[in-house]
């Protein structure tokens, strides 16, 4: 049975809601939706259907080599699969206007065509497409990321929809909605049942194998103190930063922090991410502060305007983490899914397109990392003496936090020297204990180390911060460019009660870092830009990015299509229902048996809903009625079954013997 064309076209809207393809989707609903009133039809011949089943399945590759190549958000199979109903439009748009109204089976496998093709063509067996779409688009609409308890609603009025209208008639509607009620808040608790369960098996499962391996930092950072050669960074631009106005000095963007250091590599012991929720726009996050804590009273208008800087940045395999200025509270048009944050000022997005632009709002005294902890204040014990030797040389035990910090970054910037040259190990002591009390010179990870242990020896708490330096302006791209080679690490200090970057690498680090830059780098740079640009165009400055537009590749295709039907033999539609009509009239409505069940009507035997008449016949046995014969009865009920629903009919003498058998039957049972 094939539903109404309403219903179809609800399910395409449907996907289209649910998807964010709702124009291209109220187009397809429209040209089904007006298929019972137009008058015309066209006579498609399997060769054509053939041949609208491979534009089909190119579209369809097309898509698919498309989001193969650019989608790094969503995994690729769940993007195809929203697509799917726009990829096979055409063949239920070419079924629904044929006069045949189903397409045969195989025009959908190719191998079938060549297999029938040398040989003696039997009746072809043919299928209509009407129920698979309808499947097909409600499973299109489930693979987007939209789930809400308006899809499911959605999905049950649809599903309801279809089938009452193959409702048999001999159940009471009430009890039929009854149940599909309660299969529909069934199938919902379940659903949210065995979500849980998973949540609950995947806790279980984690915390079982962790028996299995000794408890280790979740996050660290291999530094390249010791390591022996020349510290070589590449110049690819790897993000780009717009701010209101030029600082007066670079400014710093973290990524990550941590507190534990061990054999040249900094760790984040035990950290924690945990997510964050978004605001009413679902594209704004408030960051926790210190205390953990949203904070939202500081993004008030009322308490003053507050520095911003807009990053647009990469995502690899649709995750990455933000970078992040000291102070940052508020992150504005962040097209993401979800955003953890850890208890380091580390902050983690997930979800999102290849290319993000989000806003950051910073500058206030507040600090998203967490307070300072016994492990802030540790310094390992192969530290210990170069160290302690150095605190002695400073003799800075008596005096302020404040004047700590002071006195340090002048001990660096006075006695120290930067240099890209990396020396390798020590025999006499650790890498970090030879540039404190030997060489004197080193990258940003020595100073950035040496520093936060110096401070945690001195009992002021500190952790080792890394990130990128902002400083260099783009004058092609008017905006600031971060590099690779912007690479930086620096220290976290924690004075008046909170977190502040304390960097005492010397600035001559960023003319080093100059001096290293490539000869081509000019047409390095033109080229990223128009990479740039093009990943603009394709990630879109809002949802959706050129996906939004993917659609409307598929107008030169339907006007292809529109123009060779527009060719093809139009036939009248209203000759073939009233032909159809006349066809129902005939097939059966006039058998005389019908006559039988008004005389046992007469008699008091009505047929209760639901009953067929072999059951009437059999009930009417086990009362034994005197004065009717029914044994003439069951010969007579086959003859009108063939009759009435056989398709091949019967045959004239039946049909005559039918007609005689029930006047003599009416003749000897009378009332």
């Amino acid at each position: 049975m094939t539903p109404p064309s309403i219903i179809l076209a609800g399910s395409v809207i449907f996907w289209g809601w649910q998807t964010g393809l709702l124009i291209p989707a109220v187009i397809m609903a429209s040209v089904l939706a007006v298929s019972p009133w137009l008058t015309l039809r066209w006579e498609f011949s399997t060769s054509d259907f053939n041949r609208i089943s491979d534009l089909c399945v190119v579209v369809f590759l097309g898509i698919l080599v498309y989001v193969f190549a650019s989608n790094r958000s969503t995994p690729v199979v769940l993007v195809v699969l929203q697509w799917l109903p726009l990829c096979f439009f055409p063949l239920i748009a070419s079924q629904t206007y044929s006069t045949r109204g189903e397409i045969d089976i195989s025009s959908l496998f190719l191998l079938s065509r060549r297999k029938g093709a040398g040989e003696e063509k039997k009746r072809s067996k043919t299928i209509n497409l009407t129920y698979p779409y309808f499947a097909l688009c409600l499973l299109s609409a489930s693979c987007a990321n939209v789930r809400t308890k308006g899809f499911y609603l959605g999905l049950l009025l649809l599903c309801a929809w279809a089938l009452l209208t193959v409702r048999p008639r001999r159940n009471y509607l009430i009890t039929w909605a009854t149940a599909f009620l309660l299969a529909g808040s069934a199938g919902y608790v379940g659903h949210l049942w065995l979500h849980r369960l998973q949540g609950t098996v995947e806790d279980k499962a984690i915390a079982w194998f962790g028996r299995f391996r000794q408890e280790e930092p979740l996050q660290g950072t291999k530094t390249a103190m010791g390591d022996l050669g020349s510290l070589k960074l590449s110049d690819r631009i790897l993000f780009r930063v717009k701010m209101d106005s030029r600082p007066a000095s670079s400014l710093l963007l973290r990524e990550g922090s941590y507190n534990a250091y061990r054999s040249s590599t900094w760790f984040a012991v035990k950290s924690n991410f945990k997510p964050l929720l978004p605001e009413k726009d679902e594209r704004s996050w408030n960051l926790r502060t210190a205390g953990g804590e949203v904070d939202h009273s500081e993004q008030k208008l009322g308490t003053g305007p507050k520095p911003t800087l807009t990053v647009s940045t990469y995502l690899k395999r649709n995750k990455g983490i933000l970078k992040l200025p000291m102070g940052s509270l508020c992150l504005e048009e962040l097209p993401v899914l979800t955003v953890e944050q850890n208890q380091y000022g580390t902050v983690k997005v997930m979800d999102g397109p290849g290319l993000i632009n989000y806003r950051v709002h910073y500058g206030s005294n507040a600090s998203i990392d967490s307070k300072p902890t016994e492990a802030d204040l540790l310094v390992p014990s192969e530290e210990e003496k170069g160290v302690e030797e150095t605190v002695a040389e400073l003799g800075l035990i008596a005096y302020s936090p404040e004047e700590i910090t002071a006195r340090v970054a002048a001990y660096f910037r006075k006695n120290f020297s930067y240099s890209l040259t990396l020396r390798g190990a020590s025999e006499k002591g650790t890498a970090l204990e030879d540039f404190l009390r030997a060489s004197r010179s080193g990258h940003c990870e020595y100073f950035a180390t040496a520093t936060v242990l110096l401070l945690r020896k001195l009992k002021v708490p500190a952790r080792y911060a890394t990130g990128y330096a902002v400083y260099e302006f783009s004058d092609l791209e008017k905006t600031f460019v971060v590099r690779q080679r912007h690479a930086h690490a620096w220290a976290l200090v924690y004075l008046g009660g909170r977190w502040q970057d304390f960097d005492t690498t010397p600035a001559t680090w960023m003319e080093a870092e100059e001096q290293a830059a490539g000869k081509w780098l000019g047409l390095a740079d033109l080229w990223s830009w128009c990479a740039y640009s093009l990943s603009k165009w394709r990630w879109g400055e809002t949802r959706g990015g050129v996906a939004r537009h993917l659609s409307w590749l598929l107008v030169p295709l339907i006007i292809l299509f529109a123009w060779r039907v527009y060719a093809k033999k139009r036939v009248a539609r209203t000759r073939r229902k009233q032909e159809k009509r006349e066809a129902r009239v005939l097939s059966g409505v006039d058998s005389e048996f019908y006559l039988v069940m008004e005389r046992l009507g007469e008699f008091g035997f009505v047929r209760n809903p639901g009953e067929t008449l072999s059951h009437l016949l059999a009930r009417m046995e086990e009362s034994q009625p005197p004065s009717l014969s029914i044994e003439p009865l069951h010969s007579i009920l086959k003859l009108h079954y063939r009759y009435r629903f056989d398709p091949r009919g019967i045959s004239p003498s039946e049909r005559s013997a039918l007609r005689s058998e029930v006047n003599v039957w009416l003749e000897d049972n009378r009332m």
